[in-house]
C-alpha cells in the first residue's frame, strides 16, 4: 500500500559434455515456490490498497470528530508547524494497525483519548481509516476500482481495553492484521510509513547490510518494493545450482577418465579383432576343405558300391549247381 502526497482531492550453459547424456532434470521448494510467484504475477497493472481519508475522534490532541484527507493515490506528506499534530495522524495510523501505546509515545491505551479543560474525562477515542483499490493507468494516474471501500477502525476506552471493528462489525486483532497482510499492507517493516525520525535514520543507512541481521539501504528498498520475498528461493538456487556444478564437473570427469581407458584399449581391441576375424576365416577354409573331402568320400562311396554291385553279378550261382 502506498499513500501518497496530499495534492488532489479525488479519492484515492552448462558445461560441454564429450557425449550424449541425458540432461540433469531437477525439481525443488524454491524453484517450484519462485516459478509460482512468477505465474502467479499478472503482468500488466494491478489494483492496489491505497488509504482515502482517516476519521479521527477524541484522539490525542484532536477533540471531536476531524476528517483527515483526503488522500493522494501514490504519496502522501504530513506537514505543518511543530505542535500541530503531525505526529498523531501517524500515531492514529498505529493505533488502528494494532501497534501498542509505547509507539505512539504513551505509556498506556487510555492515554490516546483526549484530554483538555474544553474536553475532560472523555469516555473514548476511536480511529477509521477508510481504505479502497484503484488501478493505476499507462498514461498516469489512477482510476478507483468499484465497491472495494473498506474501514477499519479501533476504538479504545479509559479502562485500557479496545476493540477492533471491520466495516463496523465487531472483529479483533488477529483478523484484523490477518486482513490488512492479505491485501498487501506490509505490517511488519511498516515501509508504507515513515515515522518521525525515520528520514534521518534512512539517509545515514549504509548502501548494503554488512550482515544478515543488519538493514542497509538496498534491503529498505527491496521490502518497499516487494522484491525480498524472492531472496530465500534465489539463495536456495544459487545453492543448488554450485551442488548441481560440483555433479557436472563429478561426471565430467568420470567421463574424461572413462574415455581415457578406452582409448588406451583400442589397440588391444584392434588386435583381438583381427584375431577373430582370422579364426573366422580359418574355420570357413576348413569347413569348405571338409566339405570337399565329403563329396571326395561320398563318390569313393558310389563308385565302390557300384563295384560291389557288378562283382556280385558275375558270381551268381548256375542252375546246375556250379
Amino acid at each position: 500500500m502506498e499513500n501518497n502526497r496530499q495534492q488532489s482531492p479525488s479519492p484515492s550453459q552448462p558445461p560441454m559434455m564429450t557425449q550424449d547424456l541425458p540432461p540433469i532434470v531437477v525439481k525443488s521448494r524454491s524453484t517450484a515456490l519462485l516459478s509460482q510467484q512468477l505465474s502467479q504475477e499478472p503482468s500488466g497493472p494491478k489494483q492496489r490498497l491505497v488509504i482515502t481519508h482517516l476519521v479521527l475522534n477524541n484522539f490525542k490532541s484532536y477533540a471531536g470528530e476531524r476528517m483527515v484527507g483526503p488522500f493522494h493515490p501514490s504519496f502522501s506528506s504530513v506537514v505543518g508547524p511543530n505542535g500541530s499534530g503531525k505526529s498523531n495522524v501517524i500515531d492514529s495510523l498505529l493505533f488502528v494497525f494494532g501497534f501498542r501505546a509505547s509507539k505512539m509515545r504513551q505509556g498506556k491505551i487510555s492515554a490516546l483519548i483526549h484530554n483538555s479543560a474544553t474536553f475532560p474525562n472523555l469516555d473514548f477515542c476511536e480511529v477509521k481509516v477508510y481504505f479502497c483499490e484503484v488501478l493505476d493507468l499507462p498514461a498516469g494516474g489512477s482510476q478507483v476500482i468499484l465497491d472495494t471501500e473498506l474501514v477499519i477502525s479501533r476504538r479504545a476506552f479509559k479502562n485500557n481495553s479496545s476493540r477492533y471493528y471491520i466495516n463496523g462489525s465487531n472483529s479483533d486483532y488477529t483478523q484484523v492484521t490477518t486482513l490488512l497482510r492479505g491485501r498487501g499492507i506490509d505490517l511488519d517493516h511498516k515501509r508504507f510509513l515513515i515515522l518521525q525520525g525515520e528520514v534521518e535514520s534512512i539517509a545515514q543507512m549504509k548502501p548494503k547490510a554488512q550482515t544478515e541481521h543488519d538493514d542497509g539501504l538496498l534491503e529498505y528498498l527491496e521490502d518497499i518494493i516487494g522484491t525480498s520475498k524472492y531472496k530465500q528461493p534465489i539463495q536456495e538456487s544459487e545453492t543448488q545450482a554450485e551442488e548441481l556444478n560440483d555433479v557436472c564437473v563429478e561426471k565430467s570427469s568420470r567421463v574424461q577418465h572413462v574415455e581415457k581407458e578406452k582409448n588406451s584399449l583400442e589397440d588391444k581391441k584392434n588386435i583381438a579383432l583381427d584375431y577373430i576375424r582370422t579364426e573366422n576365416d580359418i574355420a570357413l577354409q576348413k569347413c569348405a576343405l571338409f566339405q570337399l573331402h565329403i563329396a571326395d568320400s561320398d563318390g569313393n562311396i558310389r563308385v565302390t558300391s557300384e563295384m560291389i554291385v557288378r562283382s556280385s553279378g558275375d558270381k551268381l550261382p548256375t542252375s546246375d549247381g556250379h
